[in-house]
């Protein structure tokens, strides 16, 4: 896989029962580049993973407000489709990408942020 030109950021989360255990409960994978382009990829919470852009650019927008963030989180984790099975509910799945979502940006935010000064 070739490496981004331009500086990103990048997270990976993931939740699962068990330690150890490659079955992950519900994962995903945030990147954001220094023009504020955000793209997360969301797994185990639709037959395939599910790729979403933020056209908005308001997640990789440092000054939007907490409410705006939270807004546009709800809107993209709407787009899952998880189900219920032994190792959670659908609406656990879905509570956790949204707390995934959160925690994601926060750390790729800050590495493209180390990045950047590193260039």
């Amino acid at each position: 896989m070739p490496l981004p030109e331009e500086p990103r950021g990048c997270a990976f989360d993931r939740i699962t029962r068990r330690r150890g255990v490659d079955l992950a409960t519900t994962n995903m994978c945030c990147t954001i580049s220094a023009d504020g382009e955000v793209v997360l990829a969301f797994g185990a919470v639709t037959p395939k993973p599910l790729v979403l852009r933020d056209e908005s650019r308001t997640l990789g927008d440092t000054s939007a407000s907490p409410a705006d963030r939270s807004n546009v989180i709800e809107r993209m984790a709407a787009n899952a489709a998880p189900i219920t099975d032994v190792r959670a509910n659908a609406d656990y799945r879905t509570a956790m990408l949204k707390v995934m979502v959160a925690r994601s940006l926060e750390v790729a935010q800050k590495r493209l942020s180390e990045r950047m000064l590193d260039a």
